[in-house]
């Protein structure tokens, strides 16, 4: 039986922003001297006593967060006696303002490291400084692996075959076979292709992209468009929209595979997996379907990696447990299972539910001239698109490299980024026409949470908020009514009657409900129960404010791979790294 466990909120994990006491004339050249020279020899002194070390594969060989001083030179110590730093040089210097009451001095480092592994890596830095009582000191650190030298390089794809032989064992038909042709598998599947792996996607679904076209009509995604490119440039063209429709993403996602080659099977699904592991192997039958049965495929392939790419929090959907459903003469659906409110004019819809899914479906049945309720069971977070793409378009934009935007705005400890968030959009919460909409929202009985930062919503439940692109309006000014507070008693004939004895009339009710949070329970359907059982839980902060099971080999040669665009695009060039290295037969951790 799996159990579930909630993870660390962000505000009981270590760390925390400086405040704004830099003076005004800073002298960035002597900053960045000492940046570097502290950076070559870390030592008590040099760091404040909170400071935080976020290591991208780079040192310690993981990705993790290290928390206070005493714990950042203890690893540092042994990292530096295995990896020996050598160049490091400044890049770059500039003073960071990135929300209201927070500033340092961050300096960019490259260098180089020469292991007795004999590989030779190249690495970057990004250096926080604040002035203490007179003294600079190191108060975050990020460390970047960028590629090792004669293994090809995460950013550079491939677009012809390599003169190089393929980094194949013996015996295997694939080194990493990859479950999902989502944006999680195909960001991995190409960061693999550029460093000559052979790697197989298997995707359930007729084309890439599947979950975006088989949701319901309207979807589309609600972040900027230049925000969720896949590895390598620009997935979509300049005059699609900033908020990309579905059919566009998996359009994206089509020519994605063409243009970097990615070998995909479509229509396939794994019917049976076993694991050898004496050998380190993984055996898998996938059954690929044909026009009809007769035509059907089941080929079996040998991999040295499994990685799951089915899209976490995205699996079985989860139904909330109603008394009396089989009474209701309407219809009662699943959010997965709606497409559109077309030809139900005049007719009750019922949304249960006030996150992302449940605003697109309200505003589809209000578009559609249906009397619309949304059932709001906790205080929903709303962040208006503007606070969204103002903040994304500062990075993520036609003239800045996408893979330079992660480097500075997605790479710092999880617990700073969500900080930095969560200041920003509260600072733009008092802005009078949001504190207007908000009022307006909660006198129609709408409960608004404006003290949760989205990142923290991410890290921590996968979701649960709305980035409003149009429908709180409708909501503010009562054409879409709110049912909020009260729990549901039961389905009727003709409805649904609550706690409190109201009933509300309904001809549909869609459960905007969600989907099961535990990917385990998604991965053991590939892999089984009890290999399933031995893995840690998915998702979630740790005390140190990294995400469980996130980016990692839970168990040998088997990944769980999730994420949103951005997530995915970044996280993939280390996890196709770890694998190389295995492939190598190269222990690059520092334990």
């Amino acid at each position: 039986m799996l159990e579930s466990t909630p993870g660390y909120q962000t505000k009981d994990i270590p760390g925390q922003l400086p405040p704004d006491r830099l003076p005004d004339d800073v002298d960035l050249e002597e900053v960045a001297k000492h940046a570097v020279e502290s950076f070559k020899d870390l030592k008590h002194g040099v760091l404040t006593e909170d400071a935080l070390w976020r290591d991208w594969m780079s040192l310690s060989g993981q990705n993790r967060t290290f928390c206070g001083s005493e714990e950042v030179i203890k690893t540092w110590t042994k990292a530096i006696s295995r990896k020996h730093v050598n160049d490091a040089e400044v890049r770059s210097k500039r003073v960071l303002r990135p929300c209201p009451g927070s500033a340092w001095v961050s300096v960019t480092i490259a260098y180089n490291t020469a292991q007795e592994n004999g590989l030779k890596g190249f690495h970057t830095a990004n250096v926080g400084l604040i002035s203490e009582s007179g003294t600079w000191k190191i108060w975050m650190m990020v460390t970047i692996l960028e590629s090792f030298e004669g293994h090809g390089h995460p950013d550079e794809p491939q677009m012809a075959p390599s003169a190089e032989p393929a980094l194949l064992p013996n015996g295997l038909d694939y080194s990493v076979a990859i479950v999902g042709g989502g944006q999680g598998g195909l960001s991995l599947a190409g960061r693999l292709k550029a460093l000559n792996i052979p790697a197989i996607v298997i995707e359930k679904g007729p084309a890439v992209g599947n979950a975006w076209t088989s949701k319901y009509d309207s979807v589309k995604q609600h972040t900027l468009r230049e925000y969720n490119n896949l590895p390598f440039g620009r997935t979509w063209n300049t005059d699609d929209p900033d908020l990309l429709p579905g059919k566009v993403v998996a359009h994206g996602f089509t020519k994605y595979t063409e243009k970097y080659g990615i070998n995909v099977w479509l229509n396939s699904e794994v019917t049976s997996c076993s694991r050898n592991d004496a050998a380190n192997t993984w055996m898998l039958e996938v059954t690929t379907k044909g026009a009809s049965s007769d035509s059907s495929q089941t080929r079996t392939i040998r991999t040295k990696h499994l990685a799951i790419a089915t899209g976490a929090g995205v699996g079985a959907p989860s139904m909330p447990n109603i008394p009396n459903t089989d009474q209701f003469k309407g219809t009662y659906i699943h959010q997965s299972s709606f497409r559109n409110a077309k030809n139900l004019s005049n007719k009750h819809a019922v949304i249960i539910g006030t996150g992302t899914s449940a605003h697109d479906i309200a505003q589809d049945c209000f578009d559609n001239n249906m009397h619309v309720t949304m059932i709001q069971r906790n205080p929903t977070a709303i962040y208006p698109i503007e606070w969204v793409l103002e903040t994304q378009k500062y990075l993520w934009n036609l003239d800045m490299d996408t893979g330079l935007a992660d480097r500075m705005g997605g790479t710092a400890p999880v617990k700073i980024g969500c900080e930095i968030i969560k200041r920003n959009m509260q600072e733009a919460a008092k802005q009078p026409k949001y504190v207007k909409l908000f009022e307006d929202l909660e006198k129609h009985g709408f409960r608004v949470d404006r003290e949760s930062g989205m990142l923290d919503q991410i890290w921590q439940r996968y979701g649960g908020y709305y980035i409003d692109v149009g429908t709180s309006k409708h909501i503010a000014n009562g054409d879409i009514k709110v049912k909020s507070g009260v729990a549901i008693k039961s389905l009727t004939e003709n409805g649904i009657i609550f706690e409190d004895g109201e009933e509300i009339p309904a001809d549909l009710i869609v459960a905007a409900t969600g989907y099961e949070p535990d990917y385990r329970k998604q991965v053991a359907q590939i892999v089984g129960e009890e290999m399933a059982s031995e893995l840690p839980e998915y998702w979630g902060l740790t005390k140190n404010g990294d995400v469980r099971g996130f980016m990692q080999e839970n168990r040998p040669g088997l990944w769980m791979i999730g994420g949103t665009a951005p997530q995915a695009r970044w996280t993939s060039r280390f996890v196709a790294m770890a694998m190389m290295l295995d492939l190598l037969g190269i222990d690059n951790v520092v334990r």
